[in-house]
């Protein structure tokens, strides 16, 4: 998962952040806009001021912060690959 940190590193844009969801992850039901049919999905931060709360993605790709108990919000793994020469 990407930290609050990496999100603005690398997707500087709130459109870049939008995210596709599986069917899989509809049928577990994760969040999603039906119209574009992206998903909210969790950061690895932790919220600042409050407790038992991490940062989430939503929909639009706005952060924000939610409950860690939250079963309707899914993950976006994020793999980085080094060229080897």
């Amino acid at each position: 998962l990407l930290s609050y940190q990496e999100i603005n590193e690398v997707y500087k844009l709130r459109l870049n952040r939008e995210s596709k969801v599986t069917d899989y992850a509809i049928v577990r039901g994760v969040n999603v806009d039906n119209y574009s049919m992206n998903g909210e999905w969790w950061l690895r931060s932790p919220s600042a001021s409050k407790v038992n709360f991490a940062l989430a993605v939503s929909t639009i790709g706005e952060i924000f912060e939610a409950q860690v108990d939250n079963a309707n919000i899914g993950v976006r793994p994020v793999a980085k690959f080094k060229k080897i020469k």
